[in-house]
């Protein structure tokens, strides 16, 4: 057995290729080939800095191994469905929960969170001079997202990074227009059962050591929109996994989801118009996550998941929130409790600015009415509303 295991990290090494020939070759442009050299080349420096810090792991924070993961909270939805504004509204309860930061996803081992935490600690105590610098920086990686998903290296977030860093993951179309040729990103339970288990031991791993290194003796709280395509996949890792499903309407949803995702584009391709054929391809990825988890939904014990609706969490967060606590037995704490009233009279200031239209991307009401018509019924979703 070799000292590299999937435990200590795992990647997808044909889908860096394959993107590559993609980007480089079969569709050539000099933005494109620097794009991609700075990813292959980040990414691998990646691959041998964290594994770094997890073989350390192995001899000093062997500790992780026991951390409690028996009955996590994963917030699964497709794109733009409220799941980050969701989440960030449950993590408010922190003495019941442990969620990954950014930087938890990105440098997913225990020896790296510590010494980040060190230091946090030390800048705090003489003045906070770092802090100042690092919302600098995520004003420059991540101020083109700010008015369509809000992030910052040490904010709450999915965990789609751990995703990312295996290259197995649909958001590498921020990347290459043409990932969604690589179809076995999209929904990784129809995957290879070799590749599965290999993600699978990176991917409990990582997420053992996020919470020993934060708060072990709490419960996990996750979220992720591309985990529509994992449900068989988080339920083999967490059988007892609580699943919270937020719906939202496809016509606002669909093309939200392309315009975030497709947004890089403008940098590296700006050959593709916004209704190319590959933004209609994300689109029809969209529009399969709907299918799926609407399909895949009954395989979940119904005591374990509650559907919610998009309109409730945004109009109605403190009342969902209740809900969502009520259903599935969890205690609320007044702490909790004061802290959502907060959290909403802030949450009431803030209006998007990110505008965007179906026809903008080429995507029809027909199109989405043909394939998600039992699904539109179900939830009452208006066939004639604007889209």
């Amino acid at each position: 057995m070799t000292i590299l295991t999937p435990s200590i990290f795992y990647f997808h090494h044909q889908t860096v290729f394959q993107l590559a020939y993609l980007n480089c070759f079969k569709h050539f442009s000099i933005p494109r080939l620097l794009f991609t050299i700075l990813f292959i080349t980040l990414h691998f420096l990646g691959v041998f800095f964290i594994s770094f810090g997890r073989l350390v792991d192995e001899i000093f924070f062997r500790g992780y191994k026991k951390a409690d993961l028996t009955e996590p909270v994963f917030i699964i939805s497709n794109p733009r469905c409220g799941t980050t504004f969701l989440h960030r509204l449950l993590c408010l309860d922190e003495d019941r929960y442990t969620f990954s930061l950014l930087y938890h996803t990105l440098l997913p081992a225990v020896f790296y969170i510590k010494i980040i935490q060190l230091i946090a600690s030390i800048d705090k105590n003489l003045g906070g001079l770092l802090h100042k610098l690092m919302d600098k920086l995520d004003e420059l990686f991540f101020g083109g997202w700010k008015h369509v998903h809000p992030m910052g290296f040490d904010r709450s977030e999915e965990d789609e990074g751990l995703f990312t860093l295996a290259a197995y993951s649909p958001a590498l179309v921020l990347l290459s227009p043409w990932a969604y040729k690589l179809d076995y990103l999209n929904v990784l339970d129809k995957s290879d059962e070799k590749v599965k288990r290999k993600i699978k031991e990176f991917y409990i791993s990582s997420l053992k050591r996020i919470v020993y290194a934060s708060k072990p003796s709490t419960t996990l709280l996750m979220k992720n929109v591309f985990s529509t395509g994992r449900l068989n996949f988080i339920l083999e890792c967490f059988p007892n996994a609580k699943i919270i499903y937020p719906v939202r309407h496809p016509y606002k949803a669909i093309p939200s989801v392309i315009s975030m995702f497709t947004g890089p584009w403008k940098v590296h391709s700006k050959d593709l118009a916004d209704d190319s054929e590959e933004s209609r391809a994300f689109g029809q990825i969209a529009i399969n996550y709907y299918a799926y988890i609407y399909e895949q939904k009954a395989i979940i014990n119904p005591k374990n998941l509650m559907i919610v609706s998009y309109t409730d969490v945004v109009s109605k967060p403190i009342e969902t929130a209740r809900n969502i606590y009520k259903y599935f037995n969890f205690e609320m704490s007044e702490k909790f409790d004061e802290a959502l009233s907060h959290y909403h009279l802030e949450s009431k200031m803030y209006k998007s600015k990110h505008t965007y239209s179906m026809a903008q991307y080429g995507v029809t009401k027909e199109t989405i009415n043909e394939q998600l018509g039992d699904l539109m019924d179900e939830f009452d979703f208006s066939r004639d509303i604007e889209a």
